[in-house]
C-alpha cells in the first residue's frame, strides 16, 4: 500500500506555543505521520516553553519570599501587634 504523504502547515507550530507541553504533544501524535521532524519540533518548543515558564515562576517565588519581609503587610503587622491584650 503506497502512503500518501501531505505536507503540514506552520500553524502547528503555535499549538505548543499557547499550551507548552500539552500542545507540545497533541501536535506531536497529530503530524507524526506527515512530518516527523515537524512533530519532533513541536515537542522540543512544548518542553522548552515549559521549562521556562517554570524557570520564570520559580524566580518571581524566590524574589517574592527574599523580598517579602519588607512588604506593607509585614509593615502593617508591625504597628499592630497582634499578641496585646484588649
Amino acid at each position: 500500500m503506497e502512503r500518501h504523504e501531505r505536507k503540514r502547515s506552520w500553524t502547528w507550530l503555535l499549538l505548543p506555543v499557547f499550551v507548552h507541553v500539552i500542545g507540545g504533544i497533541i501536535a506531536y501524535y497529530a503530524i507524526r505521520p506527515d512530518e516527523p521532524r515537524m512533530a519532533k519540533d513541536c515537542l522540543y518548543i512544548g518542553i522548552v516553553l515549559s521549562g521556562i515558564n517554570c524557570g520564570m515562576f520559580l524566580l518571581l517565588l524566590s524574589m517574592g519570599l527574599l523580598l517579602g519581609e519588607h512588604s506593607v503587610i509585614s509593615e502593617f503587622e508591625q504597628s499592630y501587634p497582634w499578641d496585646s491584650n484588649i
